[in-house]
């Protein structure tokens, strides 16, 4: 099982409009609306994916096949980003 947290360089905000991600190095920035939001917040306090997919259910109003897809998705896309950092489960 696969984990990912916050890369050590990113830092965020929450701002009116969304979450604000700040890659300290590059000066690059991402803003993330709901419920792209939800879910960084849910990963940055250490849980598991699949943890994240089932609290999306009850956030997001989705079926558990959906918040999958999407935590899975943006997972990926984050991780590929220099947003994430991914670490072996217990890591």
């Amino acid at each position: 099982m696969t984990e990912f947290r916050p890369a050590n360089q990113v830092h965020w905000a929450v701002e009116r409009t969304g979450l604000l991600l700040i890659h300290a190095d590059s000066g690059a920035s991402c803003l993330l609306g709901y419920p792209d939001a939800a879910v960084w917040d849910l990963l940055a306090r250490g849980n598991t994916p699949e943890i994240v997919a089932s609290k999306l259910c009850a956030i997001a109003a989705l079926a558990p096949a959906e918040a999958q897809a999407l935590v899975d998705a943006l997972t990926a896309r984050w991780h590929a980003a220099g947003w994430l950092s991914e670490e072996a489960a217990g890591g």
